[in-house]
């Protein structure tokens, strides 16, 4: 399991903490003492050329996306907990939260914005893989997301070594300071000001429980350092768990199944985005550029679950067997 934070200020990079712990080799994990209550040994070596079982029959499956903006006192949910129960294919649930920002005129002023939403939270499976996921902001706001697949492993018959194969979302992190553009014609193509925000956070997360306990997480953060930043770039960065989250694979072991045996798995994944930055600065005016752009602080903390290619159980991860391990 790796921590690892790294403050960035300008060109200069200082690591504060760094705690490695052996790397899982081949991006595998033997989870069945977790998953089963059960250690049971596997021999990787083997593991490719052990033939395939199909454990379709065996899966039952919940989902739940949710979304929030600003103050808005709860979430928003695509397909209620309150109405579900498990079913034998998984549901892809969209649900979407926003607040627009639109052009407008202010004492025959033309104005707009360099983006088009102040908050947005958006959860999207129901598009083919890649799925997305993203929470943002503009100026100041607050943004969250959650994705959320609960599996029912029940197995029957003659004992079978079950596997998943995680995809980690891949991550796309965008910061973008408040800003004015003056004199964009000139010989040097403009002179930029830059304006920190007083505040700025954001994560994203991917977590598979089974039975309620942990088997893999990963979470990368970014946090502003207020007072102490001297540049509006400067940032916090920090990331721990099984790996980053840059869409590489990991096979994990849950274990021998007997029949009768139950696992249930949750995948859980998150972004959230805060900002506290009511400082825009502007661009344009002009005979030539009539429209006033008002450039606020972006934030955008966004993850894309699976590959096209990917043959997926759900969003980032895929249930199978194996016999003779």
């Amino acid at each position: 399991m790796n921590l690892q934070n790294v403050y960035r200020t300008g060109a200069v990079v200082a690591l504060l903490a760094v705690s490695t712990v052996g790397a899982l080799g081949q991006n595998q994990i033997n989870a069945s003492k977790t998953a089963t209550g059960t250690e049971t040994p596997i021999n990787w070596a083997n593991f490719a050329g052990a033939p395939n079982v199909n454990v379709n029959s065996a899966l039952t499956f919940r989902e739940l996306a949710q979304g929030k903006i600003g103050t808005e006192p709860s979430a928003y949910y695509a397909i209620p907990p309150w109405y579900q129960a498990y079913e034998a294919s998984p549901l892809f649930p969209k649900v979407e939260r926003f607040k627009k920002l639109a052009p407008y005129t202010d004492l025959g002023q033309s104005y707009a914005y360099g983006f088009g939403f102040a908050e947005r939270a958006l959860v999207d499976t129901t598009v083919s893989p890649p799925r997305n996921m993203s929470s943002s902001t503009y100026g100041s706001g607050v943004a969250t997301t959650a994705l959320n697949y609960a599996i029912k492993i029940q197995h029957s018959g003659a004992p079978i070594s079950y596997f998943a194969r995680i995809r980690s979302p891949k991550r796309t992190f965008t910061f973008q300071a408040a800003f004015s553009l003056c004199c964009s014609g000139d010989s040097n193509g403009g002179t930029y000001t830059y304006f920190k925000p007083k505040a700025a956070r954001s994560r994203a997360t991917a977590d598979i429980l089974a039975d309620g306990l942990p088997i893999y997480s990963s979470e990368e953060i970014y946090l502003f350092p207020g007072a102490a930043a001297a540049n509006a770039s400067d940032k916090v960065e920090s990331f721990w768990g099984n790996g980053k989250l840059d869409g590489s694979e990991t096979i994990i072991f849950l274990g021998k199944l007997i029949s009768g045996q139950v696992v249930n798995l949750n995948l859980i994944v998150r972004t959230d985005a805060f900002a506290d930055a009511k400082t825009c600065g502007t661009e344009g005016g002009g005979f030539y550029q009539p429209t006033i752009t008002r450039n606020c602080t972006k934030l955008i903390e966004a993850l894309q679950l699976g590959e096209p290619a990917d043959s997926e159980t759900v969003p980032t991860i895929r249930i199978f067997g194996k016999s003779g391990l």
